[in-house]
């Protein structure tokens, strides 16, 4: 369990970088990383595997500013939000795609809590594929199997939730995105939307690139 709070951190407001060469960093059941406010933290070249937390961002629970850069993250488990990531900061996601992860309530893979998230494909396509929650439809203790659901996005107060598909690659959604906020599609690849997006009924801003949604899925109730 690392914390990158005021004892470390970056200096003169560089990021804190870590450059693990390829190599996989198995969390054996443990929680992760938090990024305490004003701190900031680069992760590079890794695979984060198996963290769990009784509580929200088994790999990372950020409320700074993260960058992760050319990563799998996959089978992690948070018991609250945010199978993988809880971001309630600013957090910049380059070509690093999230496999079977799971949230008990929101978030299979990502839960954006009034923060800023921009995910980009630069030189390789992005898959969110496996990432689950449990079935909101039902009483907790009666839920029945699991979700597909990638993001979920919740404004806090003022804070709007915001996330932004970038890059010439494709970013491909299997279990889709939903609630509130804002999404922006920037950038000249593709953005593949499968599962269940309808409940996402926010603001969608199509600026540059190719939207597809893949037959049988369903599309966003947006705002506009």
């Amino acid at each position: 369990d690392l914390t990158i709070g005021q004892n470390l951190g970056a200096m003169n407001g560089e990021y804190l970088k870590i450059n693990f060469d390829g190599k996989e960093l198995n969390g054996n059941g443990y929680e992760g990383i938090t990024v305490g406010d004003a701190q900031r933290l680069q992760l590079v070249n890794i695979s984060l595997n198996k963290f769990s937390t009784e509580n929200s961002g088994a790999v990372v629970n950020n409320a700074g500013e993260l960058k992760i850069e050319n990563a799998v993250i996959k089978n992690n488990t948070a018991k609250e939000y945010g199978g993988a990531i809880y971001n309630s900061g600013v957090a910049k996601i380059v070509d690093t795609s999230f496999i079977d992860n799971k949230a008990s309530k929101d978030g299979g893979a990502i839960y954006n809590d009034g923060g800023k998230i921009e995910i980009v494909a630069s030189s390789k396509n992005i898959v969110f594929s496996g990432n689950t929650i449990d079935n909101n439809d039902t009483a907790r203790d009666n839920a029945s199997a699991p979700v597909p659901n990638d993001i979920t996005m919740s404004n806090n107060g003022d804070k709007i939730a915001e996330i932004t598909f970038n890059g010439p690659k494709s970013i491909t959604l299997n279990g889709g995105i939903k609630a509130e906020g804002i999404i922006n599609k920037n950038g000249t690849g593709n953005l593949v939307l499968n599962s269940n997006n309808s409940q996402f009924t926010g603001d969608v801003h199509y600026n540059d690139g190719t939207t597809t949604l893949v037959q049988g899925a369903q599309y966003f109730s947006a705002a506009n």
